[in-house]
């Protein structure tokens, strides 16, 4: 009675929140001084400024890009017209060298004749460097006249854009200062929804009536959003539509994963790929987490953590409480090692030395086994379960391997989950006695040294000579 009279009272001051939701978000409109198309038309403008400022910017820098690859032209230009005066200089003095000879013969007028020819095509190609170096310099003069003017006006048009950014930032102040009561109340919504969720969790102690008044507080802060949004853009119909369509969107997107998490909820429920107390190992974004299902949420699962993989402790509780998002299981698979049955095969590994007699080393284990498998069966209460034809569906068997240390046994018995530690450590007890007893070694990685000496004397008997044998 007491139960039902607690559920009456949330639920009564839930509906009273929701009815006092709307009345609210009326009083809550007022005229705005700056409107939203008002800031667009500013936004738009301060974006021209801005490509305009870029452009200006860009040209400028080609500019002064083409003017730094006309110097260097300018450069190679003039060393090209050192190089020309050199070859100018040694013909010339060839020349006159060659004219002083009183009768110079045939041979000498034609070199005469081709000295000339050389220093008047020397002189026309300087004319023809010093007209290109001419027209580069008159060239990168008018680009720096071009620079400075649109360095200017670069100024002037950034001058301009500071002014427009201030007047935006101005505006959007006094926007943000218009429309701050209606994000006020949202956020009044989400305080209260708080709020009740915390009397929720102290006064119904039902988990899954606990879980659905919560979805129904989350879904009226989301419809009250909705009604304040809708009042604020009452007067700015032309922004309302696209507003509530960015809004909607955002909302999808950060929901979605709890909108998963919720309809996996159901599969779960429905189909019970795992339920409470299964042991579970699932992937998630901080690892692989294995335990045993303490909870199963509309949006999460908590697990009490085990020690997970192919560990020999991998029963062993850790003391740590994991949570997980549902829909994690209709992203990746994940294993129940508890869905069909409790029981689980485990595996043991024995390696012994090529020295010890290998099948006394399988009779004392087999023996070992068995008789470890007939007090389980007698306890199968504790170790096994009451399943048909237990004795030969989980037989133990022994299997015989020739590794790099010596022969290796693998031991396969089964267990109900949680008792193969136990159980491992009794056969290892047992295998060790067993084995201490029968004078059966274990093998291990090993090293031998070999000594220089004995090395060399073994060399040297291998290179002996042989007695030679006389007919």
């Amino acid at each position: 009675m007491f139960k039902i009279f607690n559920i009456y009272k949330l639920l009564s001051l839930i509906i009273f929140c929701a009815l006092m939701l709307l009345p609210i978000s009326g009083y809550a409109q007022s005229s705005e001084a700056i409107t939203p198309k008002a800031l667009d038309t500013k936004a738009e403008v301060i974006k021209i400024k801005q490509d305009n400022q870029d452009n200006l910017n860009t040209s400028v820098a080609e500019l002064e890009k083409e003017n730094n690859q006309l110097e260097k032209e300018i450069i190679t230009l003039r060393a090209e017209e050192t190089d020309i005066n050199s070859n100018i200089k040694k013909n010339e003095a060839s020349l006159e060298l060659l004219t002083k000879v009183t009768n110079p013969t045939i041979l000498q007028s034609k070199e005469i004749e081709k000295i000339k020819i050389t220093i008047k095509e020397l002189n026309n190609k300087k004319i023809e460097n010093q007209a290109k170096i001419n027209d580069k310099q008159t060239k990168i003069d008018a680009n720096k006249i071009i620079i400075s003017d649109t360095k200017e006006r670069v100024k002037n048009n950034q001058n301009e854009l500071t002014k427009e950014i201030n007047g935006f930032q101005n505006d959007i102040f006094i926007f943000i200062i218009g429309i701050s009561k209606y994000i006020g109340l949202i956020i009044f919504y989400w305080v209260l929804v708080q709020g009740l969720r915390y009397i929720n969790n102290r006064l119904i102690p039902n988990e899954t009536i606990r879980n659905i008044i919560a979805l129904i507080l989350t879904f009226l802060a989301i419809f009250a959003t909705f009604i304040t949004i809708f009042v604020a853009f009452a007067g700015n119909t032309t922004y309302l539509g696209p507003t509530l369509g960015v809004f909607s969107a955002a909302l999808v997107v950060a929901l979605q994963d709890f909108i998963a998490s919720f309809f996996a909820w159901v599969i779960i429920k429905a189909r019970g790929p795992y339920k409470l107390n299964d042991i579970i190992e699932i992937p998630t974004p901080s690892g692989v987490m294995t335990g045993v299902v303490t909870q199963i949420g509309f949006f999460r699962t908590r697990i009490k953590e085990k020690i997970g993989g192919e560990s020999r402790d991998r029963e062993q509780f850790t003391g740590k409480t994991i949570f997980f998002p549902n829909n994690l299981i209709l992203k990746q698979g994940f294993r129940n090692f508890s869905f069909d049955n409790k029981i689980l095969w485990h595996s043991i590994v024995i390696t012994i030395t090529f020295e010890s007699d290998f099948e006394v080393a399988k009779k004392s284990l087999e023996d070992l086994i068995h008789k470890q498998f007939r007090y389980m069966l007698d306890h199968k209460d504790i170790y096994l379960d009451d399943v048909y034809n237990l004795k030969h569906i989980y037989k133990p068997t022994i299997y015989l391997h020739i590794s790099n240390y010596g022969p290796e046994f693998t031991i396969w018995i089964p267990a109900r989950l949680g008792t193969y530690r136990e159980i491992s450590e009794k056969i290892s007890l047992q295998i060790l006695k067993d084995f201490k007893h029968n004078k059966i070694e274990l093998a291990y990685p090993t090293s031998r040294i070999v000594r220089r000496e004995d090395l060399d004397r073994n060399y040297t008997e291998f290179d002996a000579p042989h007695p030679t044998i006389s007919h």
